[in-house]
């Protein structure tokens, strides 16, 4: 007892160090990154995902949109159950989504105002999975229930959450 006492900052020490290893522990067994199966929102990688590949370009989620748009895919035999949006140099999930959605509201022939738009990019946006790059030839797909259901949660917000999504214009 009394070497406790003398190496007090060696026993705190160790408790420290034991409770920074059981954090991580149990951290990573309950993290659980979603994949395709399991969202109804998926990004599809290129074949090899840019790796050995030089014609890939690694993209960051923070980069700056280009002249470019993405290359857009409604009409395939899915078109009604999925819009799939192909990466392309200066792209990030948020202008995907932004891209998809408009494709979305068009084809739809419905008109949001630009909080409700900001709200439904949100929640589109939120449904991908996360990943701080992407690569030029992804592709990202998002079902039409998704956008459907952030488009009908858009209509029922109040005049005070419309003034709180204003803020973000």
């Amino acid at each position: 007892m009394d070497k406790i006492k003398t190496n007090a900052r060696l026993v705190v020490l160790i408790l420290i160090i034991a409770g920074v290893a059981l954090l991580l522990l149990s951290t990573g067994e309950n993290s659980k990154l979603p994949t395709a199966t399991e969202e109804n929102v998926a990004m599809s990688p290129p074949e090899q995902q840019g790796q050995d590949n030089p014609d890939l370009t690694e993209l960051e989620t923070e980069s700056k949109p280009s002249n470019e748009s993405a290359v857009m895919d409604s009409s395939d035999s899915e078109s009604d159950d999925v819009y799939k949006a192909v990466i392309k140099k200066g792209d990030n999930q948020t202008i995907i989504a932004r891209q998809i959605i408009t494709e979305y509201l068009n084809k739809q022939s419905k008109n949001l105002s630009e909080e409700q738009r900001l709200y439904v990019e949100t929640l589109v946006v939120d449904s991908m999975p996360r990943n701080n790059v992407i690569y030029e030839g992804n592709e990202i797909v998002v079902a039409s229930s998704t956008i459907s259901n952030a488009v009908d949660n858009s209509a029922s917000l109040t005049e005070t959450q419309l003034a709180r999504w204003a803020t973000y214009l």
